[in-house]
């Protein structure tokens, strides 16, 4: 979960910087001189939805990515429960190197497809975004195909 709203695509103001910015550019849709509420809608109409496994900003002192990694131990059964009974998705496109450890888990008890970049999840804050979006893109093609 990012620090700041603004990095939220469900932002209330609709700013759309740092993880928003970057979600949305993957998915290929324009910000730049729109309303936020047409922004939104075009992201949901394109059947895409951002869910964070960790709903509060994480501040972890010390050693990060143990403590992170325990922290998204803990979250996992609820987030896979919500998956499976609230959300439903067709696909699912883990987008945090942070969520490696548990694709095996989210790929064998979602119920849906995951979509993966070389057999681990794709990292916003590292590559490329052309890739994410083409993968993003076929999937909702071949969802719209069916």
């Amino acid at each position: 979960m990012p620090e700041r709203s603004d990095e939220l695509i469900y932002s209330p103001d609709g700013a759309f910087r740092g993880e928003a910015e970057q979600v949305l550019k993957a998915a290929a849709i324009a910000v730049q001189n729109r309303e936020k509420e047409a922004v939104q809608s075009e992201f949901q109409r394109a059947g895409m939805f951002v869910a964070h496994v960790l709903e509060c900003p994480v501040e972890i002192p010390g050693d990060h990515g143990a403590t992170l990694e325990t922290l998204l131990e803990r979250r996992m059964p609820a987030v896979l429960a919500r998956i499976r009974r609230s959300l439903k998705p067709k696909k699912l496109a883990p987008i945090s190197s942070a969520l490696d450890p548990f694709l095996e888990r989210l790929s064998a008890e979602s119920q849906c497809d995951v979509l993966l970049k070389n057999g681990r999840a794709f990292d916003l804050a590292h590559d490329d975004h052309l890739e994410l979006s083409q993968r993003l893109q076929d999937a909702l093609a071949a969802r719209r195909s069916v």
